[in-house]
């Protein structure tokens, strides 16, 4: 039986160790999610201050956790699609210091005051 009280996650370990990952490598994550979710086009643009990752996949999220819930996922029982870890969009989130997912009836802010 899990015991969902038995850890807490450490917010700053998480994001100093998601901050020393390439950004590159954070940003495929993004990437690789579009395509697991049947986008046939994905649309990156990086500035100064942002970066946006935009796709044409027709549903959003199954479940609005896997949008900030470490280690869930809804990918592993199949092996055609990437991950199956549930940490690279959340590694990429916890690299920056405010995020905005924005999915098919679904919005999560992650800010100062929280998610």
């Amino acid at each position: 039986m899990a015991r969902p009280d038995w850890f807490e996650l450490s917010h700053g370990g998480w994001q100093q160790r998601s901050r020393s990952r390439p950004l590159g490598r954070l940003l495929l994550e993004a990437v690789q999610n579009a395509f697991d979710a049947a986008a046939r086009s994905v649309r990156v643009t990086l500035d100064e201050r942002a970066i946006h990752v935009e796709d044409d996949a027709s549903e959003g999220f199954a479940d609005g956790r896997l949008v900030y819930t470490v280690f869930l996922s809804d990918k592993r029982g199949d092996p055609a699609k990437r991950g199956r870890l549930g940490r690279g969009l959340k590694e990429l989130i916890a690299a920056m210091e405010r995020a905005r997912v924005e999915t098919v009836g679904t919005t999560v802010l992650f800010d100062a005051a929280g998610r």
